[in-house]
């Protein structure tokens, strides 16, 4: 809980590969400002939240690089989640995808039923 990530550069290796740039999984009270998201891979996205609450996504970049999927997921049980000011480029299919299909074993035990509550994008 209570993590803080800040003006970090995410840049993926294997392109051809499905990978994540950064994952947090069952994180409260998470912000992330100013963060660079880019090149994560064919099937992969560059910031995936799974079961988190009460968190920021701000003044962050996702650039798939034309190869990229999907640039920013918020998933399985996540709830009070803001997105603000962020910047979506190349990205071959979903820019912002809130919900998706999260396996039982990873949801938030609290949540189960819903994907994503209370979500805003600014």
């Amino acid at each position: 809980h209570h993590i803080v990530l800040k003006s970090l550069i995410v840049r993926g290796r294997e392109p051809s590969r499905s990978t994540v740039g950064v994952r947090t999984m069952t994180v409260d009270d998470v912000e992330i400002t100013d963060c660079r998201f880019e090149g994560w891979g064919q099937n992969g996205c560059g910031l995936n939240l799974v079961a988190c609450e009460r968190g920021t996504i701000r003044g962050c970049r996702f650039d798939g690089r034309d190869i990229g999927l999907r640039g920013l997921q918020v998933q399985g049980g996540s709830r009070s989640i803001a997105i603000e000011n962020c910047d979506f480029l190349q990205i071959s299919e979903r820019p912002l995808q809130i919900g998706g299909v999260t396996d039982a074993a990873s949801f938030r035990s609290s949540a189960l039923g819903f994907e994503a509550q209370n979500i805003s994008v600014r």
